[in-house]
């Protein structure tokens, strides 16, 4: 239940609720059914009832049973009065009954009423005779009743601060208005509201009010007089609308509203405010001039007007419904809507009836209805929502219309138009329809059917339809379009391409016309047709692509076709032909005698053979050379394919293709092909050999025997040597000349240096041109053709020379390129000898940096690692040693100690059999007889444990051996088994892993030479890395079957050898991994489990410290076992430190 639905400009009106709230009589807002829209706190209080449970309850609802409270309400409604007055009995739901005094004020706004109760039950008692009053005796006040002076003064102070905010902020003006029962009146208070309503200030009207009675209006001055002293008289609250005359010559309107009370000194004081309403006075005019148009709107209308209530019933009908429908106003007023609906129209109509009183405005609902006649006749009707003031929902208002003769027609169209559907959707043919003036576009369904679309699924819009078309028709349809709209164009007519449901595209036939204008001429109406013609648009284009294809293909290739008719030597040439021989299709065809000359005269019998055999039936396909008229030689391939008709020949067809760039090619082809062949046998001669002198050697015999020279030297030039020289140090001859080999001076050709130096071809006919020196040196060795071809490699400058003595076989360009990639081959190979010679250098060098490198870190970080391994231990072994031997120690006396106390019991056992009752329940408490048991074998326990503890330490030390790092004579059996102990608790199984078995098999061996300490690391080693092998196939296999063994093995072989063995029945090693065992760093263990430095290092321990050998062999799967062999008595030299 809302706080208040009093209407809004009450509840907007501070003024007003100020004084509503703060008034001591009960104040009520009314609607003109008699519902209380707002409470005031002293109504809830006289009342008994809450504010909430108040608003929206009747008047009666209140009133003592057989007290009719509604003919008085109603009396006032009808008759309009602004005061009504009277008294009736109060039954609060406490079952108390007051006595209450009531004033009606009507229409204090419009449609809202006021209702003042006063109760007057006291004053009832007082008046009733024989009644008396019970006198309550005077009580002291309770704490609760105690003043607090100084918050209660601060309460007022805080009350009066607020109230001055009030009435400075709320618009109109509060006020005091005291009235003398002689007549004088004055405004004890008045806020600053009173200057801008009556343009007086309130200390103007403080003793004498008459200022503020001169500004009414002098028709509306009595009755204000009258109607203050009506309320004084009978002390009910005062309401009045007046107009006054505002100061500045303004007229205004303004409504007052007081609660009177009588004052002991026989005046009347009024609490209440005055509020200018002058603009709501405006509305309420135009509200009515409004309302009088409206009136006569509707009256003159076509249209039939109504007004249904909540339950569909006519509350109202316009006239017209008289000469649409044949019923008076008394026939269908308080009637059902639904009387005249047609039965199968009567959910549309109660559909839209339903949304327009939710607050939905439906327009153009189509039904028919009942007339006067007894016919069914269509109407189509516009509903909405109709409210009261307070917004509340009390019905619908409708428009109807006439519309039966339009939908006859349109009834006999849409038939027309499903037939037509029905014809164009057997044909797949799609419709639009365009109104041009609306810009409304309508599809068929076949039409949206064609691109994949439900009839839903597309919108009936033009913007649809430009977003379907294809980017590149799109532009050629909207001209189209435009000229047939303009009138250009008798019909719309186009190709074009639209989009589909799955974005694929279809090509349309879309043809249009204009069927309806207006009456200035303006198109109105488009419609047309929507066919596909995707499949026929697709063999055009095929077509055309291939057409298109196919001259392309023949201009590309070089490929023309042509026909000639036997009969008449009638020649055809398509458009490559004319160009294939030098001509244009502006010159014609040639005729057949000149068409033979156009061959070469070389191949012209030829070509007169080929034609008898195609005249024998014999088809044709041969290559050929035609003389262009500029001179110039092409060669062409014929086809020739034959007609004939019964039995004779009549024609000849074929193609004819320019196949000049293929013998070009083919023929550059040959000679690139064995020159590649030659640069490919000699390079291989070349590049066979990383020796310097074999490449040279090969290079000079490879040149000499492919370019058919007369000779082929090489030399180096030498400028080490004083001075320096020329050194020729291969050569290959013919018997004829001579040796060449050795040093030539530098100064003896000096432009053949030159150019050598400047890495520069030289070669030259000396019948042409000649160089001084070097043209009398090849006339003396009888040299006609000579080259020279530098080679530079990594600073080093050589040269090929060759010679022929003949000169009827010049130097041709392809040799040169030949010799040229030869030159660069041969440098190349002389690069890599050279770079392979000091690259095996250097990778030797590295090498051996590398591995000592590698030997230096493994033997540093072990060392480091078992130094500060080995102090550790020995620490724990010292400092555990001293309290165990302590512990051992006194475990002697501690034993003696027990035999004398257990013999001291037992003698007081057979002494005194029967002790005293307290000894006796402590001899049972502690149950001594198992203490006497248990004590020694717990005495033992403790001996046992610490001959362990002294046998590991024992062991510790053994392993660390910090003082024994020299060469010394040990027992390898104690260091075995010392290391055994330290690792006793991964050999009895951890983690849920089964006991691995040990099984020694030793021989005697004499005391070894060794370095110890160095030689209990490669135990521990090997030792763990065969514990980890075994715990690996233990969890692989999960066989229940397998436990781990692990076998060491020792004896004495010859020439003084020890041989140790440490087999185990691990998981194995790969080969992969027996070949990188024993590499620095090589780990098959994950991350942080291991560093791969212990087999490595034990190799080291073996080899090099030691003189001895570490093998193994391994198989995947069934175990690995490792072999040293040392010598008895060391021979070499003691260890590094590091080591």
């Amino acid at each position: 239940m809302p706080d208040s639905i009093s209407p809004f400009v009450v509840q907007e009106n501070q003024g007003f609720q100020a004084l509503f709230t703060a008034s001591l009589d009960a104040l009520l807002i009314v609607d003109d059914q008699g519902y209380y829209l707002d409470a005031n706190p002293a109504a809830c209080e006289l009342l008994g009832v809450s504010r909430q449970k108040l608003i929206g309850s009747e008047i009666r609802d209140c009133a003592k049973l057989g007290l009719d409270f509604s003919p008085a309400w109603q009396k006032s409604l009808e008759t309009r009065q602004d005061k009504t007055q009277g008294e009736f009995s109060l039954l609060r739901p406490d079952g108390l009954v007051r006595q209450v005094k009531y004033a009606i004020t009507i229409n204090f706004i419009p449609h809202f009423h006021l209702l003042t109760f006063r109760d007057m039950t006291a004053r009832q008692y007082r008046r009733s005779p024989g009644k008396s009053v019970r006198k309550t005796p005077l009580k002291p006040p309770t704490e609760r009743e105690k003043p607090h002076s100084q918050s209660g003064i601060q309460t007022i102070d805080e009350e009066e601060s607020r109230l001055q905010k009030i009435a400075h902020h709320i618009p109109g003006a509060i006020y005091q208005f005291c009235l003398h029962p002689d007549g004088r009146s004055h405004f004890p208070y008045a806020s600053e509201g009173m200057r801008a309503i009556y343009g007086l200030s309130p200390e103007m009207v403080r003793e004498d009010a008459n200022e503020v009675f001169k500004t009414i209006h002098p028709e509306d001055l009595e009755r204000v007089s009258q109607s203050i002293i009506d309320s004084a008289k009978d002390l009910i609250p005062w309401c009045c609308e007046y107009r006054i005359f505002h100061p500045q010559g303004k007229l205004l309107w303004v409504m007052g509203h007081a609660t009177p009370r009588r004052e002991a000194n026989g005046s009347t004081t009024w609490y209440g405010y005055i509020q200018d309403i002058t603009a709501q006075k405006a509305t309420e005019q135009a509200l009515r001039l409004s309302e009088s148009k409206f009136r006569n709107l509707i009256d003159n209308l076509n249209d039939m007007v109504f007004i249904a209530d909540l339950d569909g019933t006519f509350s109202y009908i316009s006239p017209t419904f008289k000469g649409v429908m044949g019923y008076s106003t008394a026939q269908l007023l308080n009637r059902s809507f639904s009387d005249v609906i047609h039965p199968e129209d009567l959910p549309i109509c109660l559909d839209v009836f339903q949304r327009s009183l939710q607050g939905e405005k439906s327009r153009g609902a189509e039904y028919r209805a009942l007339h006067q006649d007894g016919n069914y006749y269509w109407h189509s009707a516009n509903v909405s929502s109709l409210t009261n003031d307070q917004g509340q929902v009390i019905g619908c208002l409708g428009i109807a219309r006439y519309i039966h003769d339009r939908k006859q027609a349109e009834i006999t169209v849409h038939e027309n138009h499903v037939r037509l559907q029905l014809a164009l959707e057997a044909a797949s043919i799609g419709t639009w329809d365009w109104n041009l003036q609306t810009n409304q576009l309508v599809f068929s369904k076949q039409w949206k059917a064609m691109l994949g679309y439900g009839v839903d699924e597309f919108e009936n819009s033009l913007k649809a339809w430009e977003t379907r078309v294809h980017p590149e028709d799109l532009g050629s349809a909207c001209d189209l379009i435009d000229q047939h709209i303009q009138g250009k164009t008798p019909i719309y007519e186009i190709e074009y391409r639209l989009r589909c449901k799955d974005d694929n595209y279809k090509w349309i036939l879309d043809r249009g016309q204009i069927i309806e204008w207006d009456k200035q001429g303006k198109p109105v109406r488009f419609i047309g047709i929507h066919y596909d013609i995707t499949e026929r648009k697709a063999h055009e284009l095929a077509l055309q692509e291939v057409a298109k294809q196919l001259q392309k293909a023949q201009q590309v290739a070089h490929l023309g076709n042509w026909s000639i008719n036997v009969t008449t030597n009638q020649l055809n040439w398509s458009e490559e032909v004319f160009r294939i021989f030098g001509m244009t299709r502006d010159q014609g065809e040639p005729c057949f005698h000149d068409h033979l000359q156009q061959f070469h005269p070389d191949d012209r019998a030829f070509l007169e053979a080929r034609i008898t055999e195609a005249q024998q039936g014999i088809p044709q396909n041969f290559d050929i050379r035609i003389l262009r008229p500029d001179g110039e030689i092409r060669h062409i391939n014929t086809r020739a394919e034959l007609e004939f008709q019964e039995g004779e020949l009549v024609q000849m067809f074929g193609t004819v293709m320019d196949i000049t760039e293929r013998k070009q090619a083919e023929a550059l082809q040959a000679d690139l092909l064995n020159r590649t062949q030659l640069l490919n046998d000699i390079s291989s001669e070349i590049r066979n050999s990383l020796d310097l002198d074999t490449i040279l050697e090969s290079a000079v015999h490879a040149i000499f025997a492919e370019l058919k020279v007369d000779i082929c030297t090489f030399g180096w030039y030498r400028p080490d040597f004083d001075p320096p020289t020329w050194e020729v140090v291969r050569q290959q001859k013919t018997p004829e000349f001579k040796n060449c080999l050795g040093s030539h001076p530098l100064n003896q050709f000096p432009q053949l240096f030159e150019r050598i130096f400047s890495e520069q071809l030289y070669h030259f006919d000396i019948r042409v041109l000649g160089d001084g020196e070097l043209t009398a040196f090849c006339q003396s060795m009888g040299i006609t053709l000579y080259l020279a071809l530098p080679i530079h490699s990594r600073g080093k400058v050589g040269a090929f020379e060759l010679g022929r003595c003949t000169g009827d076989c010049p130097w041709q360009d392809n040799e040169i390129e030949l010799l040229q990639s030869i030159a660069n081959q041969v440098a190349i190979a002389i690069d890599q000898a050279q770079l392979y010679q000091e690259s095996q250098t250097k990778s030797r060098e590295l090498q051996k940096a590398y591995r000592e490198l590698q030997d230096t870190q493994v033997q540093l970080i072990q060392a480091e690692k078992m130094s500060s391994l080995g102090l550790l231990v020995a620490g724990v072994a010292h400092e555990i040693n001293n309290p165990v031997n302590f512990i051992y120690g006194n475990l002697i006396y501690t034993s003696e100690y027990t035999e004398h106390l257990l013999s001291l019991i037992q003698l007081y056992q057979k002494f005194y059999p029967h002790p005293p009752e307290k000894i006796r329940d402590f001899i049972e408490d502690i149950d001594l007889d198992f203490l006497i048991e248990d004590f020694p074998k717990t005495i033992h326990s403790m001996k046992t444990g610490a001959s362990r503890i002294r046998d590991i330490v024992k062991s510790l030390r053994t392993f660390s051996r910090l003082d024994e790092a020299d060469l010394k004579a040990v027992d390898l059996h104690e260091n075995i088994d010392s290391t055994l102990v330290i690792l006793q608790n991964r050999l009895n199984g951890r983690a849920g892993n089964p006991e691995i078995k040990v099984i020694k098999n030793y021989q005697d061996l004499p005391l070894v030479e060794c370095y110890i300490g160095l030689l209990n690391q490669v135990f521990m080693n090997l030792f763990v890395n065969a514990i980890q092998a075994i715990e690996e196939r233990q969890h692989s296999e999960m066989n229940s079957d397998y436990y781990g063994i692990i076998t060491v093995t020792t004896r004495i072989e010859p020439l003084n050898r020890v041989f140790i063995s440490i087999r185990d029945n691990g998981i194995g090693m790969s080969k992969r991994v027996q070949e990188q065992i024993f590499n620095p760093f090589f780990t098959t263990k994950s991350v942080g489990k291991g560093t791969g430095m212990g087999l490595p290092t034990s190799y080291q321990i073996v080899t090099k410290n030691h003189g001895g050998e570490l093998n193994f062999t391994s198989i995947l799967g069934e175990g690995t076992e490792f072999f040293l062999r040392l010598p008895l008595r060391e021979t070499k030299a003691q260890p590094d430190k590091n080591s």
